[in-house]
């Protein structure tokens, strides 16, 4: 029987069995839970941008190169956007396995996991009944 494919893109896979992200490969039996996760933007270099251009506005002969600094680090602080990531729970706890700062990419991705987990508990159940 030929392996059922919910997504295909590049290397990212989803089939009735596996979810394949890269070199990375999950088995769907493995995974119970999926979701979009929201990853908000790493403000932490920024901020320390932020402080070395204002101590330079107190240098006289830095001050130029402190305030450009400074406008730069704090546009970034105020215009950095979220991304996106498939969040997966497998038995050792939850796992962020792919990101994006295109939402409609990761939530497709989703909606393919979700459906393959529903088929392949439907198998399962329907293998069950047969016994």
């Amino acid at each position: 029987m030929e392996e059922k494919i919910f997504y295909q893109n590049g290397d990212v896979s989803v089939t009735q069995s596996r979810f394949i992200v890269g070199d990375k490969t999950f088995a769907l039996r493995n995974i119970s839970s999926v979701q979009v996760g929201l990853i908000g933007p790493n403000r932490t270099l920024y901020s320390i941008v932020v402080l070395i251009g204002a101590l330079s506005l107190l240098a006289e002969q830095a001050r130029l190169f402190g305030a450009i600094v400074l406008v730069i680090a704090v546009i970034y602080i105020f215009t950095a956007k979220s991304g996106f990531s498939v969040r997966i729970t497998i038995n050792s706890g939850e796992t962020d396995c792919l990101f994006s700062k295109d939402k409609k990419y990761v939530g497709a991705i989703v909606n393919a996991l979700n459906g393959a987990i529903v088929e392949v508990g439907r198998s399962h159940s329907d293998d069950h009944l047969r016994i």
